[in-house]
């Protein structure tokens, strides 16, 4: 453990970062008998934060004390746009995003607003994102799956990624039907809303009308997923914001 957090490499860093939750877990080989060192391994936690500059070790270090509610005055280490939110743990609500990686300008535009609603509401809110040059240092899906467990609830933005002119649906099958013009969403977006559903976490779906596919569909109903298009977002979007912000407050 030791050389792990002296190295030089970020990712054997990240890898100690991680290691530290074994001993917080009481399922754990490092963990069995109540955690004996589990208040050992919060203040070497705590105080390797208060060392540390902002960077993705130290995201992954201060996401492990996020996950067992400790009751902290430490700076947040979600560094939103360079600004250092000073919060207590147990009071902040983590917002995990999902987007495709790659946007069209207008779905850049749509994007950066709802950033920034989020970052101009009253409530406080970390926003969690896992950007393409994150991927190196973790196996994708584990570290998709740990980034929507312990959040509080998901964005998912649900842009047309793929655009298939003509096609065929169901080939061979008694559903076979032409596809003409048709928009859909990234694959990964559906995986990202399944492993959200599964989670039980509380979605906030802002789609582009044309995008008809899974969850995304006029006719999909669930108490857990709030959607509206992304051509109406310019009407009362904050209103919808933070009532589903709300929603999870209550919970």
């Amino acid at each position: 453990m030791d050389s792990l957090l002296s190295s030089d490499k970020m990712s054997e860093k990240i890898a100690s970062a991680i290691l530290f939750r074994r001993f917080m877990d009481e399922n754990t080989e490092f963990g069995v008998s109540n955690a004996p060192f589990k208040q050992e391994t919060i203040n070497v936690i705590a105080g390797l934060l208060r060392y540390k500059t902002t960077s993705d070790f130290q995201k992954i270090l201060g996401d492990g004390l996020y996950k067992i509610k400790q009751h902290l005055n430490a700076e947040s280490i979600y560094n939103n746009s360079k600004e250092n939110v000073k919060t207590a743990c147990e009071d902040v609500k983590k917002i995990f995003v999902c987007s495709q990686g790659c946007m069209s300008i207008k779905q850049k535009v749509i994007y950066d607003y709802v950033l920034s609603q989020l970052k101009s509401c009253e409530q406080k809110i970390i926003v969690e994102i896992l950007s393409r040059d994150k991927y190196q240092y973790f196996g994708i899906t584990t570290e998709l799956k740990r980034n929507i467990q312990t959040s509080d609830g998901v964005i998912v933005f649900g842009f047309s990624d793929i655009f298939i002119q003509e096609g065929v649906f169901r080939a061979e099958t008694n559903e076979e039907k032409k596809i003409e013009a048709a928009d859909y969403m990234s694959p990964w977006i559906h995986t990202e809303i399944g492993i959200a559903i599964g989670s039980s976490k509380p979605i906030f779906l802002i789609h582009e009308e044309a995008i008809q596919d899974g969850v995304s569909e006029d006719t999909i109903n669930e108490f857990n997923i709030t959607k509206i298009y992304t051509n109406t977002i310019e009407t009362n979007f904050d209103i919808h914001l933070n009532k589903w912000l709300q929603s999870i407050e209550k919970k």
